[in-house]
């Protein structure tokens, strides 16, 4: 088995990064199911190699990428840790009253156990960016030239912006957005909804956290540099210490 498909141990790693949200939780997995990523179930020493194949809000299906003697001890022990790596991002989940069909290929039924994890080795550097209005937001711009909303801080790897009411939800994918940063080509990207907190800036509000999608490589170094840049500014402003 590679590291990179090791279970994670750490109860309290596992816990902070848990995806509670129902919407989320079924929007990772179904990415799962139509990339068809490799999972990794583990049960003890053993491991299945398998592909998500269908999931309800509590239970999923499996098949596995090849027959293996493994399935048996699936079978026995009735539980496994499933780990999954889509774009490099870690996903691990825990399942009970695990099954496997008789016949050919064994196809595996499980209940999910718990929240699933998403786990990355560190977030991307997030900048607020200034509040004269130079660092702007469009969403679907095919429409009267898009929603215009608020950023309020951006990395290399997303933007988070306020939008009034609840009108994202986590999982969804914002199409035809444009971000427009100071001296720079607009950057026209898509934007994956990942998490809505209500009550942020304020009453009304959410804070609608997104990660860009497939972005081109010369729009992602334009974010990169504006964030460098960024970050060398707010470093000479800050008070000399004495």
């Amino acid at each position: 088995m590679d590291d990179v498909h090791r279970p994670e141990t750490d109860a309290a790693l596992l816990a902070r990064h848990a995806v509670v949200d129902a919407g989320e939780r079924a929007a990772l997995l179904e990415r799962l199911r139509v990339q068809g990523t490799t999972v990794v179930l583990h049960a003890g020493l053993e491991t299945v190699a398998a592909r998500l194949v269908a999931h309800r809000p509590d239970r999923v299906v499996f098949e596995p990428e090849s027959a293996v003697a493994a399935l048996d001890a699936l079978r026995r022990a009735g539980r496994a840790i499933g780990v999954a790596r889509p774009e490099g991002v870690k996903l691990q989940f825990a399942l009970a009253a695990l099954t496997v069909d008789d016949g050919p290929g064994g196809v595996l039924r499980a209940r999910l156990e718990g929240p699933l994890a998403r786990l990355q080795r560190r977030d991307a550097y997030r900048i607020a960016p200034p509040s004269d209005g130079a660092v702007r937001l469009r969403l679907d711009t095919r429409r009267d030239g898009g929603l215009p909303v608020e950023v309020l801080d951006l990395s290399a790897t997303g933007v988070s912006f306020a939008a009034a009411g609840t009108a994202f939800v986590a999982g969804e994918t914002i199409g035809g957005c444009r971000l427009e940063l100071p001296a720079r080509a607009p950057v026209d990207c898509a934007l994956r909804v990942r998490t809505v907190e209500s009550g942020i800036p304020g009453p009304g509000m959410a804070r609608v956290g997104c990660e860009f999608a497939a972005l081109d490589p010369a729009a992602a170094r334009a974010v990169q540099v504006w964030i460098n840049d960024a970050q060398t500014r707010l470093r000479r402003r800050r008070p000399l210490l004495r």
